[in-house]
């Protein structure tokens, strides 16, 4: 009895493992890129509204009356602390309720020269508590001249 072996075989079976280990070494690699690239995509979307809100923010209270009024106007679930003010946001950078939010605005007021209010605009997220962005601001403030007659 004469032993038939097939060397074509047993070559094929490690090639086609060698082939299937390249290839999944490579969708390996190519997932992590793809996951990276999606976190940078969502980072840069939170930092680019993060921007756009604190420069609405900005704007409105350089326009705006005395105090934070203005943004109180514009925004109306903000919390109004004695020098500061919280405005909170959704995930669409939409003011909402503060139990609902994702993100939240801290505007702090700082002391300056006799005729400006300096305030600090900072962005953050909620459940990381990392600010976001960050922006100055100053508003002059018009003395009133009293008419002494």
């Amino acid at each position: 009895m004469k032993k038939i072996t097939n060397h074509h075989s047993s070559l094929f079976l490690i090639e086609l493992m060698i082939n299937l280990l390249i290839f999944l070494t490579i969708i390996g690699l190519c997932m992590q890129f793809f996951i990276k690239s999606t976190k940078l995509t969502e980072t840069s979307k939170e930092l680019h509204s993060s921007a756009i809100i604190c420069n609405r923010i900005s704007n409105i209270y350089s326009h705006g009356n005395t105090g934070f009024d203005s943004l109180l106007e514009a925004f109306p679930y903000s919390t109004d602390f004695n020098q500061n003010l919280v405005i909170y946001f959704d995930k669409n950078f939409v003011n909402t309720q503060e139990r609902k939010c994702k993100y939240y605005c801290l505007v702090k007021t700082i002391k300056s020269r006799d005729h400006y209010d300096k305030i600090i605009i900072s962005c953050y997220r909620k459940n990381k508590k990392k600010e976001i962005y960050s922006i100055k601001t100053t508003r002059y403030v018009q003395k009133h001249v009293q008419d002494y007659n």
